[in-house]
């Protein structure tokens, strides 16, 4: 009885650490993400990050990793701030328009 008993916890134990370690095995893939250079979308935003380094990348993978995120807009510094880069996360994914001052972007 008790080498029954032995081997019902060790498989307990086994399984437990097979669980465990599964979640991180099992990661989904990063969404891809367009890029749109000199393009502007306008509005959908739920977030305004202000950037002290000027870096579209950044912008982009802060969206690409949240699950909310549909579209992003990167906005050069000097443009809606006299220092800082802004980066607008977007809920949904507005219409593009052609502008200098940005980068956009969105999930595929």
């Amino acid at each position: 009885m008790k080498a029954l008993i032995k081997t019902a916890l060790f498989s307990v134990l086994a399984l437990g650490v097979v669980v465990l370690a599964a979640p991180g095995s099992v990661q989904a893939k990063p969404a891809q993400m367009t890029v749109e250079k000199n393009t502007d979308r306008y509005g959908s935003d739920y977030r305004r990050i202000e950037m002290t380094k000027p870096q579209a990348n950044v912008c982009r993978k802060t969206c690409q990793s949240d699950t909310r995120c549909k579209a992003y807009t990167f906005v050069k510094p000097g443009v809606h701030h006299p220092t800082k880069a802004i980066c607008y996360l977007k809920h949904s994914v507005p219409p593009k328009t052609t502008n200098n001052c940005c980068e956009s972007g969105m999930k595929k």
